[in-house]
């Protein structure tokens, strides 16, 4: 579903991202961490074909995505981006049915396909409320829902996802990577750009670890989500354990040591 190698990408003619290169293959369930501004969203931005790369090469479900026109793309992928900011006036189902523009000729009206799709993404977003509220006039985790229900309205066999819980509350953000599971669970391949360690422990089956640009772990949870690769990756000290309930590693910031 991805491929990427030798990656690079940036800002005014500086890359942030170097050298990267990982697949991802369909059906996975991928978290990808790292400390902020270290390269995580300008990587999901390359992939998706918004910022142009500097070098390597990347596909996403076979496409190049800068020579892929966004309609072929959005069939593949659907994004659920880290800024969620819509300044025109649409209502929530408005923006829940710019989903389907992949599935819809230029002056096609939708179709009962379309409309069903819709209802289905905002049923499992908890979000059908909120259908004729503007989006202007939502909250910063109601609008992420929204984002999240057109995204399933693409029916596209890969979402990707930089940051897309970050305004929800707790009980959304569970309910969010629950719907994440059981959508990958029947096929779905799912990447999520995270900074939540142990949500990302929690539900992700593969985790990739970034710094400064660089790809500095990429393995199965159990075994790279440890004190040694997290202090790593984050420069902080930090202990992991296997939570009692759930199974999975868990892991706590300590303190920094101070010199006596």
């Amino acid at each position: 579903m991805i491929s990427a190698q030798g990656l690079r990408a940036g800002y005014g003619g500086e890359d942030v991202l170097k050298e990267i290169s990982f697949e991802v293959e369909a059906g996975e369930f991928v978290g990808i961490l790292g400390p902020n501004a270290f390269g995580k969203s300008t990587l999901v931005k390359t992939l998706t074909g918004v910022l142009s790369r500097s070098g390597g090469e990347a596909k996403l479900g076979g496409f190049d995505p800068g020579e892929t026109s966004p309609k072929e793309l959005a069939r593949v992928a659907a994004v659920v981006p880290q800024s969620t900011a819509i300044p025109f006036p649409f209502t929530g189902e408005e923006v829940v049915s710019m989903g389907r523009f992949a599935h819809l000729g230029r002056f096609s009206p939708p179709s009962q396909v379309d409309r069903d799709a819709v209802k289905d993404a905002m049923e499992r977003t908890d979000t059908v409320k909120l259908a004729n509220r503007l989006i202007t006039q939502v909250s910063g985790g109601e609008r992420q829902r929204l984002i999240m229900a057109r995204a399933l309205a693409q029916q596209a066999p890969l979402l990707l996802l930089d940051e897309a819980t970050a305004a929800m509350d707790v009980h959304r953000k569970i309910d969010t990577f629950d719907l994440l599971r059981e959508l990958n669970e029947t096929g779905t391949t799912v990447v999520a750009v995270m900074h939540d360690l142990n949500l990302a422990a929690l539900y992700c089956k593969r985790l990739i670890m970034m710094r400064a640009g660089e790809l500095l772990a990429d393995g199965a949870t159990a075994e790279v989500f440890t004190p040694a690769k997290l202090e790593e990756v984050y420069d902080t000290p930090m202990e992991v354990f296997t939570h009692a309930t759930t199974g999975r590693p868990h892991a706590v910031f300590l303190p920094r040591r101070r010199e006596k």
